[in-house]
């Protein structure tokens, strides 16, 4: 609508006969707000930078296995293999969930591992906090990244202060359960503030999951502070949920 009126606006005005139209469709006109994510796209003050060329060492295709080890709230839902099934309490689809968890995992990691293939996972702190995933995750090998604290809270409607403190206590957590501090971030669900990034970078973030709009990585960079993470574009397509 907005793009619209823009349009109208430029129009009328080439002529003199339409002054009165014209200066009701500007005040009809909002001024246009800044992009949703930042001037660039990408968040508050954050700003992109292109990887130097050659970083693929000759390579043209890299797939990155990504593991979302995720738990989710009492009573929120979450991924079912029988949507239809709403009963409470609901024990198909949660016990489905936990099965990955409890059995999946270790599946996961066993065949990774053998094939020599390797992985990053991203996990919920809270999930982290069962022996069996712990335990699973700090013998796999794999790169161990941050997933927030479960898949049914995100970031979307928090205060500054409040996901600064939640990233604080999801990397504190995580550091805890598996004995490192991740240095890798996807937020559940996709459910960012124009801040995350910011966040992300101030926490000692240095690869950042987030964002799918490209077929390479790319840096996103908090020119104050100087701080930088790498982006890997997510594959929307490849999603398990898409699949």
């Amino acid at each position: 609508y907005l793009q619209r009126c823009s349009v109208a606006v430029q129009t009328c005005g080439r002529s003199q006969a339409l002054a009165p139209l014209r200066r009701g469709l500007a005040s009809a006109c909002p001024p246009m707000a800044q992009p949703a994510m930042g001037p660039e796209g990408y968040g508050d003050g954050m700003h992109r930078e292109e990887v130097e060329p050659g970083w693929g060492d000759g390579a043209r295709v890299f797939v990155v296995p990504v593991v979302n080890v995720e738990v989710f709230k009492p009573g929120h839902g979450g991924p079912a293999i029988q949507p239809h099934l709403q009963s409470v309490p609901e024990v198909a689809n949660k016990g489905w969930r936990d099965y990955g968890n409890r059995r999946g995992l270790q599946r996961l990691a066993r065949l990774f591992k053998e094939l020599g293939i390797p992985a990053t996972a991203v996990i919920n702190s809270e999930a982290a906090e069962l022996d069996y995933v712990a335990e699973a995750l700090k013998t796999s090998g794999w790169e161990l990244g941050a997933h927030g604290s479960n898949n049914s809270s995100g970031n979307a409607q928090m205060q500054k202060s409040d996901e600064e403190a939640h990233f604080k206590k999801c990397l504190d957590d995580l550091e805890g359960s598996l004995g490192m501090r991740p240095q890798t971030w996807l937020t559940p669900g996709f459910s960012v503030t124009v801040r995350t990034p910011q966040i992300a970078a101030k926490s000692g973030i240095k690869t950042f999951l987030d964002f799918v709009d490209d077929d390479i990585p790319y840096d996103i960079v908090h020119p104050q502070t100087g701080a930088r993470m790498l982006c890997l574009p997510y594959c929307m397509e490849t999603n398990d949920f898409s699949l």
